[in-house]
């Protein structure tokens, strides 16, 4: 069978080892016994001793990587030989390995981003709590006396414990915000 596989790309991978060697075990399984299925490619690795009985876990878990990696793709649908359902055929491709992308992953933000984020939800909380503390049917200050001035009181309330939690790096409020914490009675 021919394969759209480079033998270049297969022995830089190798080489610079662009792959953890979990990723490259399975990677290199695939290379030498695809397109397979994840439980055809388990079985061939235990038959040839790249993998122990927990293989057929570590192929399903990797597969997915490989493929967000680039280096694996998925062909069709059919029937596999090792388990009898109808589950995926992989292979690999000819592609170099290119990192996914994942900015909304916070363990992948700069520190810079993660602090440009927090100020940000640090003013639009600033902003709540302004809006909140205005009745809608007064315009103006929050009335005892008033119920829809009872739901405010207890929205107002929520937000300044969730703020007081949200912000425990924070440094202090901007300019004009009233005080958040949150007073326990003795």
């Amino acid at each position: 069978m021919t394969r759209n596989t480079s033998a270049a790309t297969y022995r830089q991978i190798e080489s610079q080892g662009l792959l953890s060697a979990q990723r490259f075990s399975v990677y290199d399984a695939l290379y030498q016994f695809g397109p397979c299925t994840a439980g055809e490619l388990a079985d061939a690795m235990v038959a040839n001793g790249i993998g122990m009985k927990e293989t057929r876990h570590t192929v399903s878990r990797r597969l997915p990587e490989l493929r967000d990696f680039g280096v694996a793709k998925e062909c069709r649908e059919r029937l596999c030989k090792s388990g009898g359902r109808h589950v995926i055929e992989w292979d690999v491709t000819a592609d170099l390995p290119q990192r996914p992308k994942q900015a909304d992953d916070p363990a992948r933000k700069s520190r810079k981003d993660l602090e440009a984020d927090l100020q940000r939800h640090r003013n639009a909380m600033h902003e709540a709590l302004t809006i909140v503390n205005t009745c809608p049917e007064h315009q103006d200050r929050v009335r005892a006396s008033c119920p829809t001035c009872t739901n405010w009181r207890e929205v107002l309330r929520v937000l300044r414990v969730v703020r007081t939690v949200s912000d425990w790096r924070k440094g202090p409020p901007p300019s004009g915000a009233r005080d958040a914490t949150v007073r326990r009675k003795p």
